[in-house]
Formats: C-alpha cells, structure tokens, sequence
C-alpha cells in the first residue's frame, strides 16, 4: 500500500491561522524593501526605513508618502487596508489593480527642491 505524500492530510496551522489576504494589489511580507509598481510601468523600491511622512487624504482617497527621492502618491478605495499592513510593516510590494489600487505616481524631486530643503 502506498500513501501519496504530494498533500498534507491535515492543513497546516499557518493555512489554519493566517489571516486572509486583503487585496491581491499588495503583497505581504517583511523585506526591507518595499517596491511600488507606478502607473507608467516603472518600479521603485525604497528602504522601509526611508519611507517619512505619510498622510491620508479623506477627500481624494489617497495617500501620500514623502521619502528622500520624492513624493509618492497613491489612491484606491482600499487605500487604508494597504496602509493599515504599510504601517505594520507587512507589504512587500504594491501595484495598480484597477479595483483596491488604482493609481501609483512618484513625483520625484528637482535638484532646486533639495537645495531648498534644510
């Protein structure tokens, strides 16, 4: 008698305990680096650590996060679901999906803008 070893008899506690994902527009993980993948097709990535200021903005359903490149911007109806696992720590990358995420720019800053800043 053979027993297939290709599936678990029983779900492991992670499959039991995890909680669900959120959105499939952000991807979970701890990685120093967290990437956004921008409307135009191009990806930064930024140290958890660099990330400053971020601000949600009820209004426009957005959200703004200032680091030492530039300013990024993204907006969506899921927006405080990804800030919520941003804040913890827990995303490891970000993309447009066109339903939780729907937008993602990075406004870079001049060379006039850092002389300006003290």
């Amino acid at each position: 008698m053979t027993i297939s070893t290709s599936e678990p008899l029983y779900p492991s506690l992670r499959e039991q305990y995890a909680k669900p994902r959120r959105s499939a527009a952000w991807d979970l993980g701890e990685y120093e680096i967290i990437r956004f993948w921008a409307d135009d097709g191009n990806c930064y990535g930024f140290m958890f650590h660099h990330l400053g200021l971020s601000v949600y903005l009820s209004d426009q359903r957005g959200l703004v996060i200032n680091c030492a490149f530039g300013t990024i911007l993204i907006s969506g109806p899921r927006i405080l679901d990804f800030w919520d696992d941003l804040c913890a720590r827990k995303v490891s990358a970000v993309r447009v999906d066109g339903k939780d995420i729907t937008s993602i720019a990075l406004h870079a800053r001049s060379d006039k803008e850092e002389q300006k800043t003290p």
